[in-house]
């Protein structure tokens, strides 16, 4: 309950949450690498050059080739949601929020995604993954998941 804890407490629990937005999150004058190590440059006191490995394993982890490095326009669709995957997984978040995150990827780069998924899950994490379409949610997969749908103003568990 976030009117329960104190300004400062608060900040430290929602630095450990990652997001995919559902349409665009970037800071538009930043390179898409400075946007994905800007939380854990703020939060942390790890190196830049640690933060930025980790940013390489994860966009590797993603079937990136590298983290993109020029400005977020400059960059396809496809390759800047996957940076976004990246970018929600860094610093080994408590709770990560995807919002349709398949939107404009290829089928077969959403079995990563629900690998980071499951392997946050296993070590105590938490995911919350709003997808768009059936493919989205046959991805998603996850090891113990539990599937819902809006039926009016009501969230109804499915299955």
């Amino acid at each position: 309950d976030w009117s329960r804890i104190d300004q400062d407490q608060a900040l430290r629990l929602r630095a450990q949450i990652g997001r995919v937005f559902d349409w665009h999150g970037w800071v538009s004058n930043l390179d898409v690498i400075e946007n994905i190590t800007l939380a854990q440059r703020h939060h942390t006191r790890r190196s830049l050059r640690e933060i930025t490995e980790e940013a390489q394993a994860l966009a590797s982890a993603f079937n990136l080739p590298e983290v993109p490095r020029g400005r977020p326009a400059a960059v396809p669709h496809r390759d800047l949601r996957r940076a976004e995957w990246v970018r929600a997984f860094m610093g080994r978040p408590a709770l990560v929020c995807l919002e349709r995150p398949g939107m404009g990827v290829a089928g077969e780069h959403l079995a990563s995604l629900a690998r980071a998924v499951n392997e946050l899950c296993a070590r105590g994490g938490a995911a919350l993954w709003l997808a768009a379409d059936d493919r989205e949610c046959r991805a998603a997969a996850a090891d113990r998941l539990r599937r819902c749908a809006m039926q009016g103003e009501v969230l109804k568990e499915l299955d």
